[in-house]
């Protein structure tokens, strides 16, 4: 009698439902992580773009939209990604994790809020 090699249809399905079994187990843990990831990039996206929005206001203190934020309560400044990139306050590779991109489309706006410059919001993200 001759001997067959190979594997019977039993074990290849065994084989099978322990690997759908590893791909339940991992598939939804790989996407959470690449998920907060993006959230991740996002935020520093926004405290990288608030930051050197707050800089440009420091230090250009002559320009009348500028004087008008710093000295009135509530006055609010917006400000694009393409103007702190041309003005040299952010690298021209910044780029928006959002689109992949350098964006002249993303803005912060800023607001005088009793004397204290904060970015109340984004567009563009």
């Amino acid at each position: 009698m001759k001997k067959r090699m190979g594997f019977t249809l039993v074990e290849l399905m065994g084989i099978l439902v322990v690997l759908a079994i590893i791909l339940l187990v991992t598939v939804p843990s790989i996407t959470k992580t690449f998920q907060g990831t993006e959230k991740n990039n996002k935020e520093r996206y926004k405290e990288s773009l608030c930051d050197a929005a707050r800089t440009y206001t420091n230090l250009t203190r002559d320009r009348d939209d500028v004087v008008q934020l710093i000295s009135i309560n509530g006055k609010e400044l917006e400000l694009s990604a393409a103007e702190l990139i041309e003005a040299g306050y952010l690298p021209d590779n910044f780029k928006n994790p959002k689109k992949g991109s350098t964006d002249a489309g993303t803005k912060v706006k800023l607001k005088n809020n009793n004397s204290k410059v904060e970015c109340v919001s984004y567009t563009g993200l």
